[in-house]
């Protein structure tokens, strides 16, 4: 009986929310603020990242709540330095403590007991020249409600419109999109987009896209409702995107919503 409450738990909390992914994470000892650290990821040096880092610390459910709260911040704090000895100026990396974590899915102690660098990234406004439009629709010049999209409509209810950042979480920069699961994406003119399946960036791109451009998941090749779509013949979108810009993936673009992207700007 305990073990079938257990998964019941577990099928009925986890998808309740999605909490960003940390870029990297330090084990420690039971009751410990200090861990070896054999060297951090040459990603996390701060040349290479345009944003802040939040170092959150945590415990095991062992011990009181104050004292592990304590402790949660003790072990941030400690990793926090090791990030100033890489050169992160003291401004850009903040610290907190989540203390003890009573995570269903953690099933031994020594997972709950660490601290995680999450990446927070500094983004600026889509503007013309430096936009990228990532739906769930099919992109177009018009709307066809739960179909097409029209491009760079900032009202898109499948979709959303960024400008230059880095964006290691899908989930949390997309959430329209990625509800729908990606099904397009546009490029201004002078605008790059990297993208990854995985999370914070992980793996090799499987994608990357130098705009002007317009990328249509592969999917739905052939298929007859999308005839008005960004790959049908257009005048009104020949200005923005000509016709040899505009193709379908190589890849099934579904596999991409829960990955990662790098938007970057010529400006």
């Amino acid at each position: 009986m305990r073990l079938y409450l257990y998964f019941l738990c577990l099928l009925f909390l986890a998808p309740m929310s999605r909490a960003q992914q940390a870029f990297w994470t330090l084990y420690f000892e039971t009751a410990s603020a200090q861990s070896p650290v054999d060297g951090l990821p040459q990603a996390l040096h701060p040349d290479s990242m345009k944003g802040n880092l939040v170092v959150v610390g945590y415990t095991d459910p062992a011990g009181n709540v104050a004292s592990n709260k304590a402790l949660g911040l003790a072990r941030a704090k400690f990793l926090k330095a090791q990030l100033l000895a890489l050169g992160w100026p003291s401004d850009r990396v903040l610290v907190e403590s989540r203390g003890e974590q009573h995570e269903f899915w953690a099933l031994s102690y020594p997972l709950q007991r660490k601290a995680e660098v999450l990446f927070v990234p500094t983004v600026s406004s889509p503007k013309p020249g430096c936009r990228a439009h990532f739906s769930g629709a099919i992109l177009g010049n018009r709307v066809v409600e739960g179909h097409i999209s029209k491009i760079y409509d900032l009202q898109d209810p499948a979709g959303e419109m960024v400008g230059a950042g880095r964006y290691p979480d899908n989930t949390q920069a997309f959430p329209k999109a990625v509800a729908t699961t990606f099904d397009a994406i546009a490029v201004d003119e002078g605008t790059s987009v990297i993208l990854y399946a995985e999370p914070n960036f992980g793996g090799a791109p499987v994608a990357q896209l130098q705009g002007p451009a317009v990328l249509v998941n592969t999917i739905w090749f052939g298929d007859q409702r999308y005839l008005n779509s960004a790959l049908a013949p257009d005048s009104l979108l020949d200005a923005l995107f000509p016709a040899e810009v505009r193709s379908f993936s190589s890849d099934n673009m579904h596999l991409w919503s829960n990955g990662s992207v790098i938007v970057q700007c010529k400006d």
